[in-house]
């Protein structure tokens, strides 16, 4: 057995939302990543936040290194060490067809997050995004060479359709926002979590016997599928528990501290 490392996402699997809708992350998640770094293992945050999204309690853990945007970069001491930005071509592409269809999203960047009126006020609707909403800022203030990724929302098209009206060119990971509308997380073909996860594990020369999963959603899957044990939170989704090798608690009841223990240690 060799060195191991853990990737662990980050929204409803380490973070939960509260009922006064807070951002919070278990005790017992911030002592055991303690535990698990003192005795040597990994422990990468693998999230598809981009740096301007990694506020409130998760700032408030130390990582030895952190994918965020769905595989778009990679930060270790500070500094990031792989970077994969969209195209602008694809970039400028993804937003005339959102434009022309009037579908809610929003680009996300490591120097902040953009979108145009009818996004930012649909966002300030809703108390589970109004913090969201609130750091938003105008499309038109984006720097459309530095996008990781695109999110939208729409009650009108899937994924499927989405990548259908783009011809295909992106990987589109779909998730239900709420109880009525459908979105996706639109990338750079190729570009995952698990793409990431596979520079880590060749650049730190861990074998992928000893690599780790913890997740809950659609943007996980690649996550799992590249680490050689994939654990499910058990708020996760079905179609993501049929890609884990174990099953956890809930996210807010202890479920990466019993991940670890019944797999990591």
């Amino acid at each position: 057995m060799g060195k191991k490392i853990v990737f662990i996402d980050c929204d409803n699997t380490l973070v939960y939302i509260n009922e006064d809708y807070e951002q919070c992350i278990p005790e017992s998640a911030f002592n055991i990543i303690k535990k698990a770094r003192d005795m040597g293992i990994l422990v990468y945050l693998c999230t598809g936040r981009s740096l301007s999204e990694l506020d409130g309690p998760v700032s408030e853990v130390e990582f030895d290194g952190i994918i965020g945007g769905s595989g778009a970069f990679i930060l270790e001491d500070g500094d990031i060490i792989y970077e994969r930005v969209m195209d602008y071509e694809d970039v400028k592409e993804i937003i005339e067809f959102m434009e022309k269809e009037k579908v809610t999203y929003f680009i996300e960047g490591n120097d902040g997050i953009y979108a145009n009126k009818m996004t930012r006020d649909f966002f300030k609707k809703d108390r589970m995004t109004v913090m969201l909403g609130d750091i938003m800022r105008p499309i038109e203030e984006a720097d459309l060479s530095k996008v990781n990724k695109i999110e939208y929302m729409s009650s009108v098209f899937s994924a499927e359709e989405v990548n259908n009206n783009l011809k295909n060119k992106y990987d589109i990971v779909g998730y239900s926002y709420g109880k009525q509308a459908c979105g996706g997380e639109i990338s750079t073909k190729g570009i995952s979590k698990g793409s990431a996860v596979r520079y880590v594990l060749e650049a730190k020369g861990i074998d992928i016997n000893d690599s780790y999963g913890i997740g809950d959603s659609g943007n996980d899957i690649e996550m799992f599928k590249n680490t050689g044990t994939a654990i499910a939170v058990g708020n996760a989704s079905d179609e993501v528990k049929r890609f884990a090798n174990y099953i956890s608690k809930d996210a807010d009841e202890d479920g990466i501290e019993y991940a670890f223990i019944n797999n990591i240690f």
